[in-house]
């Protein structure tokens, strides 16, 4: 195996890892999670600047960094249309509970977050679950692609 390779498998397996990291419930993980994810966008980006542009890393850190950015954009796209489709009554309800003096602990908050992902659980998926899942088969993609030692065959495609 050649250090090339080995460098782009590390780059998305690393992403994956954090990814998993972030979505964790402790805090202290989720901070190594976004610590580890933004450290891999930067080591994306400077391969791709200090790379050949006929050599792998360069096309393969290319692609990765594409994926970053269009499962970004979809994912905001989704957030927008979470924020509009989903029932927001608690949440109102608690700000409204605030506004007048009364605060809820953090055990009436869990509460109050699991019943509000319960009401919009299929509004969430349906906004948000896509931009995930291609995100990850771009990854799981170039990670394939990357183990063969084959370069991906058309950057300008966003499949």
């Amino acid at each position: 195996m050649n250090k090339e390779k080995n460098n782009i498998i590390l780059i998305y397996a690393c992403f994956i890892f954090s990814l998993l990291l972030i979505s964790l419930p402790l805090m202290s993980v989720q901070l190594l999670g976004h610590i580890l994810f933004f450290t891999i966008i930067i080591a994306a980006y400077y391969y791709r600047c200090k790379s050949d542009d006929s050599s792998l890393i360069k096309n393969h850190m290319t692609y990765f960094v594409k994926s970053f950015w269009i499962s970004s954009l979809a994912l905001l796209v989704g957030i927008i249309f979470a924020a509009f489709l989903s029932d927001n009554t608690l949440i109102h309800n608690i700000v409204d509970s605030f506004t007048s003096g009364i605060l809820l602990s953090k055990h009436e908050m869990n509460i109050v977050l699991m019943q509000y992902a319960r009401k919009n659980i299929i509004v969430l998926l349906l906004t948000i679950s896509p931009s995930i899942i291609y995100l990850f088969y771009r990854i799981i993609k170039g990670m394939i692609l990357a183990n063969k030692n084959q370069f991906i065959p058309n950057l300008k495609s966003w499949l």
